[in-house]
């Protein structure tokens, strides 16, 4: 909290586009240095990182008051604090702000495969995983469709994971996404008969490669993308601020400037010699 007043009195509360809140807007006559460090918003709310830092330093302090002790459950977030000092950790965190459009662009390209395999699991899986459940029945009878297990006093249940509606198509899909139990429901699809008709194994095992394809679209190659579109963000960024996301318009002049100084090599110069007719042509060549 000590921390945060006296940069807020060192730096301005911010941020800058907040009446009283930074540095007044430098006067056309100003230095160019001038010009540049306003550029830049130096206040204390201008930085997104003090942002985070405020927002735990305020909700731990409201903790305390009566009343407010729902807000005790934001402390969880005090790492973070820790986490964006660390010059490394900034940068990722920056790549990956920036990297949000595309992510939701490759999200808004998912949603679209869901949908349609949802649509095809829908009308392929309608009311077709029900089945009859015998319990804990170690011979349990033959039967073959839905009154057959009503009329021999067992449940005719339905699995939690099913393609009734497209709402539970696409939260079943989205599981087999995630790997999470999917062979599961392969089997549920492989097995599936018709409308309140007992499963029977194996009864249509072409399915299975309808799963193949989806857990190869939808989850291999599109945690591939999630992760090239994080690393093209973080490769442009760098090599956008050249190595350093942190570093003022001048500094970063100044560390082009250097690389090209230190790159520069400058060439011995020829003694001009003591001979007058050498030393003629020398002078004239340059």
């Amino acid at each position: 909290f000590i921390e945060m007043i006296l940069k807020i009195i060192a730096f301005g509360l911010g941020p800058r586009n907040l009446p009283f809140c930074g540095p007044s807007v430098p006067s056309p006559s100003a230095s160019h240095e001038e010009k540049e460090r306003y550029a830049i918003d130096r206040t204390y709310l201008g930085d997104p990182f003090n942002q985070i830092d405020a927002f735990v330093v305020v909700v731990s302090v409201l903790s305390f008051f009566p009343g407010l002790d729902f807000l005790k459950i934001f402390r969880a977030l005090r790492p973070l604090r820790l986490l964006i000092r660390q010059r490394n950790t900034k940068v990722i965190l920056m790549s990956a702000s920036y990297a949000v459009p595309a992510v939701l662009n490759i999200g808004m390209f998912l949603l679209v495969f869901f949908v349609v395999f949802g649509i095809l699991c829908v009308d392929a899986f309608k009311g077709r995983f029900y089945f009859c459940d015998f319990g804990e029945l170690e011979n349990p009878p033959t039967v073959q469709n839905k009154q057959e297990c009503l009329d021999a006093g067992f449940e005719w249940v339905n699995p939690q994971e099913n393609y009734d509606n497209m709402y539970e198509a696409i939260l079943t899909l989205f599981q087999v996404a995630t790997l999470s139990g999917w062979n599961i429901i392969m089997y549920y699809s492989i097995d599936a008969v018709g409308v309140d008709q007992q499963p029977r194994v194996d009864h249509q095992p072409a399915w299975g490669l309808m799963y193949f394809i989806f857990i190869f679209l939808c989850a291999f190659f599109a945690m591939n993308l999630f992760i090239a579109v994080l690393i093209d963000k973080f490769n442009k960024l760098h090599e956008q601020f050249n190595g350093s996301a942190f570093l003022t318009n001048a500094q970063r002049r100044w560390s082009k400037f250097y690389k090209i100084a230190a790159a520069t090599k400058l060439s011995a110069a020829i003694p001009i010699s003591t001979h007058p007719v050498r030393k003629y042509f020398q002078e004239r060549i340059g």
